[in-house]
């Protein structure tokens, strides 16, 4: 018995060794792996068209070069800042290079990426947030604390780390997205300028005053203050039996639109056609008003409320409103969808930053003309 006993001991103990030397080897192999590939990369900076960026201390995978556009002491962005920047990305590697992102129209054209339902303007997101943002990476983050305004950052690097991830989407010029993958192999290369930067209330204050100016210009009435709107003369229904009540599901035609005047959304087909606006869908909008509070309800910003209970069915007004009244702080970077025949993964419209102001147009559809 003592000999079965010390036979099954060893047999355990050559197997948990024999277990412990392939889990080093995994380990080792795992290791390895990660050592090549930055290795690799390493080598393969020396001889590329990139072997002027410098190796970041401290990070592997991470190549950058900044122009100092500005004074050395000038005041640099923090986590807590939202900064506006100009940039163009691309993966690249020895056989290939496929651009992903940028807010250059003239590039965006010339590449074939041109969108025009996306939006080239700066790309304005709060700094310390940046992994939030689609397209936007730690190695942007890591090169905006050292940057102050005017200045340019010329970047390679690594997927894994500071990189995109290679398993998610990231934009392609605001207008579509692409699936990166084989990240073994490829580098992302970003060209980055700050354009300016500012804090939160200064980002937001700002915004509230052009709105004051644009309702003081064009002769606004206060439904509420932060929320202003203008009637349709052409429109006006003088029923009071049509006035919108609290326990109504109003159908709503609308277009959404920037202080630019840039479409960004509507469920009108004349006016997605004009704006080149895709994958919407046609019909009258269900608003359940009864439901609606003093937040996002359906999808539809919370100004609305306001607007909609000064209207009656039939009319049709324009409405603005502070950011604090539409998608706020946090704004809409993620506006993704994936077409369900082809698995393609595509933005479905503009993104809305930060402290956006928004503007739309509404009708209030009449029964009559909901039945037709």
């Amino acid at each position: 018995m003592n000999k079965l006993k010390r036979n099954i001991f060893s047999l355990v103990a050559v197997a948990t060794s024999m277990f412990a030397v392939v889990s080093c080897m995994e380990e080792s192999i795992d290791t390895e792996n990660e050592v090549d590939h930055y290795e690799t990369m390493d080598a393969w900076m020396k001889k590329s068209n990139y072997s002027h960026l410098a190796k970041v201390k401290g990070e592997d995978g991470f190549y950058m070069n900044i122009t100092k556009n500005s004074a050395e002491d000038a005041k640099k962005p923090s986590d807590s800042s939202y900064v506006y920047i100009s940039y163009t990305s691309k993966y690249v590697n020895s056989d290939d290079e496929q651009y992903i992102a940028n807010t250059d129209i003239d590039l965006a054209r010339k590449m074939g990426k041109y969108s025009s339902n996306a939006r080239y303007v700066p790309f304005m997101f709060r700094l310390g947030e940046y992994g939030y943002y689609l397209g936007i990476t730690g190695a942007h983050r890591e090169a905006l604390l050292k940057m102050s305004v005017g200045d340019e950052a010329e970047i390679v690097v690594a997927a894994n780390g500071l990189g995109y991830p290679y398993d998610s989407p990231t934009y392609e010029g605001f207008g579509g997205v692409l699936s990166i993958n084989s990240y073994m192999k490829s580098y992302a290369h970003i060209v980055m300028k700050l354009e300016h930067f500012a804090e939160r209330i200064r980002v937001e204050v700002d915004a509230e005053n052009a709105v004051d100016e644009y309702v003081e210009v064009n002769e606004f009435k206060r439904a509420k203050d932060g929320v202003y709107y203008k009637k349709d003369v052409n429109f006006i229904n003088d029923n009071q039996a049509d006035s919108v009540r609290k326990d109504s599901t109003l159908m709503v035609k609308y277009v959404g639109r920037f202080m630019d005047g840039f479409v960004f959304d509507t469920n009108i087909k004349d006016t997605a056609d004009y704006h080149h606006l895709t994958n919407k869908k046609f019909e009258n909008f269900s608003y359940n008003y009864i439901n609606d509070v003093d937040s996002v309800n359906d999808g539809m910003i919370k100004a609305w409320k306001h607007v909609v209970s000064k209207m009656r069915l039939g009319e049709k007004a324009t409405m603005i409103a502070y950011p604090s009244f539409c998608y706020g702080k946090d704004g809409v970077y993620g506006n993704i969808i994936t077409d369900e025949d082809t698995g393609i993964s595509i933005s479905t419209g503009a993104l809305i930053y930060s402290y956006t102001p928004l503007i739309f147009d509404i009708e209030i559809v009449k029964k009559e003309e909901e039945e037709d």
